[in-house]
């Protein structure tokens, strides 16, 4: 830490008594030979006794100011490198969060507790490092206190936690529009050292409800508030409320459902086919976790998924359906399987060791394995993940690009990642039935990858007229409906021995549903 090279008043006082002394002494040698020669001794001891005294108190002021700096600068490491922004540690935190609540009645309006949670930041430590994650809670802050007013505060109360104490709070309509303003600062990239890393921020906000109200329970109605933000498919922001409370309850029952499930695999595996040009051939299937709950029944993926997540169970959960379907497929030859992994899987260190040990286990082809992948891949750590896509493409795994349009996707992303298929996201197929701006995205992302030499499946395929005009735009392969609904690993055994049969007999190409199956299909 710097020390300012201007003198500090109690510097100023010490040079001032030096000069004393100096003035003294010439005072006294020039004025000597008035001067009894007795008292030159009684001189002498004095003017070393106060030289003494200026150079003691000299020396207490440079141990004082050593102590300052180093209690600075051990703050300013602690709270993120930047002492201008006063950022409270957990207890000045509460300290404030209680005067807070104190000084409610004295204003025209309650306080707010913001807790911003910023889910990268635990993989960016572990990745980085503890200085650089430091670092990167510290510009988060500044963003942060930067789209709100100079008499809030900011304070970073976790590793991956800023705390945000807003006296009064934004009124009703205000403060949702406050929220997504933080939400899309802090969605910006940061670069920090050359490296770009982007942040998921969610917000939990709890407003005082009652002055009884203690900084205890503001901080766990904000966290439950921060819990249900998590689960939100639209805002990342949520506000506490006695709905959140119940919904939160709920969640939490859920979520030790959903851990003792997978550990006691309890979940369910189904396949839906993917189909060749003409719709008539099964080339492939795509592995779809299914739980079905004892006492709440089906439970959605969209559901469990993003739980599993948060919890960690995901990693278990994704080892067990890679696991299943990798030997399920083994009776299905010449067949592609393809299995969903997330991006928290993916970040997992071990996780191109784990692949390549069930398909040692199991004796698939590497081949015939499909993994697909979601562009959230790129989000925290770019040159990770492209180091265990490299592995996988050694192991000889294909890899799919799904939900291709739908996040972060750009054309140097696509042209960096060895990719084998796009697959077309059904929010598109949707859309060709909207006019004309529809149609062209559709044609632009197949033109873009059949130029990168890329196979193209179309998913959520449910009219004639969708599949249709998707075979004229190029598209290779589809999925959905209009074919089949996902179904167990019988089904699909039972259709492609009558697909073999039929291609034998040499009564068309394939057969991917069978013939009642098929009329039916049209009949919907």
């Amino acid at each position: 830490m710097k020390l300012s090279c201007v003198p500090s008043p109690i510097g100023a006082i010490v040079l001032a008594a030096s000069a004393t002394v100096i003035c003294f002494l010439c005072a006294v040698l020039i004025e000597a030979r008035h001067i009894d020669s007795n008292a030159f001794p009684f001189l002498a001891a004095a003017f070393c006794c106060l030289v003494l005294l200026v150079f003691l108190l000299a020396g207490y002021i440079q141990a004082t100011q050593r102590a300052i700096a180093k209690s600075a600068e051990a703050l300013t490491r602690r709270d993120g490198g930047n002492p201008n922004l006063a950022i409270a540690d957990r207890a000045g935190f509460s300290e404030r969060l209680e005067n807070a609540i104190s000084a409610a009645g004295h204003f025209q309006g309650r306080p707010a507790l913001l807790l911003v949670e910023m889910k990268s930041l635990r993989d960016v430590k572990e990745k980085l490092g503890a200085e650089f994650c430091d670092h990167l809670a510290q510009a988060a802050a500044q963003r942060l206190a930067g789209c709100i007013r100079s008499v809030d505060s900011v304070t970073r109360t976790a590793t991956d936690t800023l705390s945000a104490i807003l006296l009064p709070a934004p009124g009703d309509g205000d403060l949702p529009v406050l929220l997504e303003r933080v939400i899309k600062n802090l969605s910006e990239p940061f670069v920090i050292a050359e490296h770009t890393v982007n942040i998921d921020a969610r917000i939990g906000v709890a407003l005082l409800q009652d002055q009884s109200d203690d900084a205890a329970t503001l901080v766990r109605q904000a966290e439950m508030a921060l819990c249900q933000s998590r689960c939100n498919d639209g805002p990342k922001f949520c506000i506490y409320s006695l709905d959140v409370d119940d919904k939160t309850r709920e969640e939490s029952l859920l979520l030790k459902d959903l851990g003792a499930a997978v550990r006691n695999e309890q979940l369910d595996l189904l396949y839906q086919p993917v189909v060749d040009y003409g719709g008539q051939t099964i080339i492939g299937v795509e592995a779809l976790c299914r739980w079905r709950h004892p006492r709440l029944g089906d439970i959605s993926p969209a559901t469990f998924i993003p739980m599993a997540e948060r919890s960690g169970d995901i990693h278990a959960l994704g080892e067990w359906v890679l696991r299943r379907a990798c030997l399920e497929a083994l009776s299905w030859p010449r067949v592609s399987v393809a299995v969903n992994v997330s991006p928290k899987q993916l970040r997992q260190p071990d996780f191109t060791d784990i692949v390549q040990k069930i398909l040692l286990q199991t004796g698939l082809e590497p081949s015939r394995l499909e993994l697909e992948l979601t562009e959230g891949i790129l989000i925290y750590d770019r040159e990770d993940a492209l180091a265990k896509i490299g592995k996988l493409k050694e192991l000889g795994v294909r890899l799919a690009l799904d939900d291709f349009g739908t996040g972060y996707s750009s054309l140097s992303y696509l042209l960096s990642l060895p990719f084998d298929k796009l697959k077309i996201d059904r929010s598109f197929v949707l859309k060709l039935e909207s006019g004309a701006s529809g149609a062209a995205i559709v044609h632009s992302i197949v033109s873009l990858g059949r130029a990168l030499g890329m196979h193209l499946t179309a998913e959520g395929i449910e009219t004639r007229e969708q599949h249709m005009f998707l075979r004229v735009a190029g598209v290779h392969s589809f999925q959905g409906y209009l074919f089949s609904r996902p179904v167990d690993a019988k089904v699909i055994s039972a259709r492609l021995a009558e697909q073999t049969k039929l291609g034998a007999t040499g009564a068309h190409k394939g057969g991917a549903i069978a013939p009642q199956a098929q009329k039916a299909r049209y009949a919907r």
